[in-house]
């Protein structure tokens, strides 16, 4: 079961306070990596901008490179200003992975923003790195 987003709480990447506050706090509970979104992702995320289904899909997408165990957020919208589309597992607090995929009018600029719980052990965070970072969702 999937939690609703409250848009007003979680605003993608430093567009308000409480999203600074919350990447401030991710940056000391998990690990987080950034890289370049896949050109497809990219590509079709801003074609689906504002189709809710399509981006359901995508976080679908997402959701089916991890294990069900593993409590999962996903948060696509631009790099700067209101999500278009999440879904939580579980209470913000108590993910163990969040992927953001933050789309830009580029391609190089659009990004994927993993964080991983540090409360996860070494093997399975692995795992999850291998999984997740730098991936082709709609491979």
């Amino acid at each position: 079961e999937w939690l609703p987003c409250d848009t007003s709480t979680f605003i993608i990447l430093g567009m308000s306070h409480t999203a600074q506050e919350f990447f401030s706090v991710c940056a000391d509970i998990t690990d987080h990596k950034i890289c370049g979104m896949y050109v497809d992702c990219a590509e079709y995320i801003r074609a689906h901008r504002n189709d809710e289904r399509e981006l359901s899909n995508m976080i679908d997408a997402v959701q089916n490179c991890v294990d069900p165990t593993i409590s999962l957020g996903v948060f696509i919208g631009p790099v700067v200003g209101k999500q278009w589309a999440c879904r939580l597992s579980t209470d913000i607090k108590n993910l163990d992975v969040i992927i953001c995929l933050l789309s830009d009018i580029t391609n190089i600029d659009s990004k994927q923003v993993t964080f991983i719980s540090n409360r996860l052990p070494a093997e399975e965070k692995d795992k999850l790195w291998d999984a997740l970072y730098k991936k082709n969702f709609l491979a």
